[in-house]
């Protein structure tokens, strides 16, 4: 039997490590004394880390370039409140003899439980246009070869393999729940819109080696992205009603809600306001689930995404 992996989600001050870490973030830097050091960010399946490399040379740098792989001997410390890794030897790692999954996280969702829900919630859109446009992405077997891996964002909520899936799932079914109780929203374009808002991260975000932007996905963004993908695939399908169209690019653009947010323009219809909200709501929901403790206390680490700390002590079974 191997001896077992050093996790990150395993690691605590004072603990000293020998371990293969995916390679986040790193860059070279100068220190109060002149001197240089290394700072990057090492990260598997469980978690990533703060890493330092005091005493660096320029050139070392190189071998902790996002995406790649170093393993690393050092200790674990504590740096403002939180764990820092501090590496006395390193050297990367040949890609080919590593396996990319099991360096990043994957959702905890059954995957092909949550592909059942996205069909299942595609076939009850009875609208002719809109069932054949979701056909044409989630019928579309490459296109889901990539959907099925894509997180939802690089960091702050499903930030996983398969978070997208995840997040568009669960945004599109509380759209349903959301057209019950206001029977005046146009039911199918609402969950249209919400099974197709995030197309885009699946070109956006890379799943491997590692979470990060593309070209396409720094340069254009999902939104733009993904409103090309969905005109594309409208202009194949003959007859597609023009406002339908219109209706359904527009809840793609107009998701986020705000132009700061990335927003190209506002929601102007009550569909893409509901989705706007129904999509925020489950990415908030998502990274307050997800806030971790700080030093074993009762409230998270300040969460950028929330603005705010995160109560996390549990009601016990009564309820008190």
């Amino acid at each position: 039997m191997g001896k077992r992996r050093t996790n990150i989600g395993d690691l605590a001050e004072g603990l000293s490590v020998e371990e293969t870490y995916l390679v986040k973030s790193g860059s070279i830097r100068e220190a109060r004394n002149g001197k240089s050091y290394i700072a990057a960010e090492l990260a598997d399946s469980t978690g990533a880390i703060s890493t330092r490399v005091w005493d660096a040379r320029p050139e070392q740098a190189g071998i902790f370039r996002a995406g790649g792989y170093v393993r690393v001997r050092g200790f674990v410390e504590t740096y403002q409140g939180s764990p820092q890794l501090v590496v006395s030897s390193f050297r990367p790692v040949d890609p080919a003899d590593v396996d990319a999954r099991a360096f990043l996280p994957s959702s905890e969702a059954d995957p092909e439980e949550v592909e059942r829900r996205l069909l299942a919630v595609c076939a009850r859109v009875k609208d002719k246009a809109l069932a054949e446009l979701l056909a044409a992405f989630f019928r579309d077997e490459a296109f889901m070869a990539l959907f099925r891996q894509s997180p939802a964002a690089v960091e702050f909520h499903h930030a996983c393999i398969g978070g997208l899936m995840e997040h568009t799932v669960a945004v599109a079914e509380s759209a349903e729940v959301t057209a019950e109780a206001h029977p005046e929203l146009d039911r199918d374009m609402l969950v249209a819109g919400a099974l197709l808002h995030d197309i885009g991260k699946v070109w956006e975000l890379a799943s491997t080696p590692a979470f990060e932007y593309t070209d396409d996905g720094r340069m254009l963004g999902h939104i733009i992205i993904g409103a090309f993908e969905a005109e594309k695939r409208i202009k194949a399908i003959e007859g597609f009603p023009e406002d339908a169209r219109r209706q359904l690019l527009h809840l793609i653009a107009s998701h986020h809600g705000q132009r700061e947010y990335g927003s190209p323009v506002l929601p102007v219809t009550a569909e893409a306001l509901a989705l706007h909200h129904l999509d925020n709501l489950d990415a908030k929901i998502r990274a307050a689930s997800e806030a971790q403790p700080e030093m074993g206390g009762d409230w998270s680490e300040f969460r950028k995404m929330l603005g705010t700390r995160i109560y996390l002590r549990k009601r016990d079974a009564a309820g008190s």
